[in-house]
């Protein structure tokens, strides 16, 4: 099946920003809606292979750059810096652009896929917005972090004295992956991210990816994950929504499988009842990218297909009934 690739621009109803989009569809009429909400310090581009894959399966596909990222900044410089959206933003900016992609194609199924930082603000729309949703995919989904709380009263001090476009040297360490000897002797730094080299070498080269959170766009992150772990607050309307989960079983934002688990059951104590999960042995953090992703990409097209069918049978009872 052909595709369809279009980019444009969308200003975010938070403050204006020009966010960044691209769309990847079938050349025919689609069967689904999948948005992707991408990771910390990469961009939308670095989701096409998915994209192209899940269109020509018959999936409307949409992503944008979150602020501070990719093609949604004013400048080189604004690289992770979140302006005044915030956390809010991120989520606002999610909400629209699934909303501009749903109107183009309505009435169809509509699922959000986040990986990494992208998980924790598909998470927190989840919290407020749920009725949205057909299905949630959860990738690479980073584990609590119990400092976040501090994470964010250091932010707000070093604010006061360097500004939120400031940047932390001690908060980029923090925030990086610290090898735990299991990839020691690979030839990239980020031998962590999956091990595919084609993909390290790419992203040990982009621009787009070797970039610094300023204090703004770390405050928004510590922000989002307290969101997200907290039992509190959240607006739980389709308990029976179906969400997946998928890791790598060397992908060390898991941090183990107790843990990756604990991540699943915040969702099952507030509420939430139709939780899946799927561990991929010898995979690291992008599963979507691995040198086998191929069996990843098929197990979520089986999903999607799944899930639908699931909609459209319900659809058909209901009208059996009237």
């Amino acid at each position: 099946m052909a595709v369809v690739t279009e980019s444009f621009y969308i200003p975010s109803k938070v403050d204006g920003l020009q966010l960044s989009v691209m769309t990847i569809t079938p050349d025919c009429a689609p069967v689904g809606i999948v948005q992707i909400s991408h990771g910390m310090c990469e961009h939308k581009e670095r989701y096409i292979p998915i994209m192209e894959f899940l269109a020509s399966k018959g999936f409307a596909c949409i992503i944008h750059d979150h602020r501070g990222h990719g093609g949604s900044v004013k400048s080189e410089e604004d690289l992770g810096y979140f302006y005044q959206g915030g956390e809010k933003g991120l989520i606002a900016d999610v909400a629209l652009v699934g909303t501009q992609m749903k109107k183009k194609h309505p009435g169809l199924p509509f699922y959000l896929l986040g990986h990494s930082m992208g998980s924790l603000i598909a998470r927190a729309y989840l919290k407020k917005l749920d009725f949205t949703l057909d299905g949630l995919i959860i990738s690479g989904c980073p584990v609590y972090v119990p400092g976040c709380k501090m994470g964010q009263s250091i932010v707000k001090f070093l604010e006061a004295f360097k500004g939120d476009h400031g940047h932390s040297k001690m908060l980029d360490r923090l925030s990086k992956y610290k090898d735990d000897g299991r990839f020691a002797g690979e030839d990239s730094p980020n031998a962590w991210v999956c091990s595919n080299p084609d993909i390290l070498t790419e992203y040990d080269n982009d621009p787009l990816t070797q970039f610094h959170f300023t204090l703004s766009g770390y405050q928004a992150l510590f922000k989002t994950m307290e969101m997200v772990y907290s039992p509190k607050g959240w607006k739980v309307t389709k308990p029976n929504l179906p969400i997946w989960f998928i890791s790598g079983e060397d992908d060390p934002c898991m941090g183990s499988e107790e843990r990756f688990l604990e991540a699943i059951d915040i969702l099952r104590q507030v509420g939430y009842d139709n939780i899946s999960y799927q561990i991929y042995p010898h995979m690291r953090h992008e599963v979507l990218n691995e040198t086998e992703k191929e069996i990843v990409w098929n197990d979520l097209e089986e999903k999607l297909m799944m899930w639908n069918q699931k909609i459209t049978d319900a659809l058909s009872k209901q009208l059996d009934e009237e």
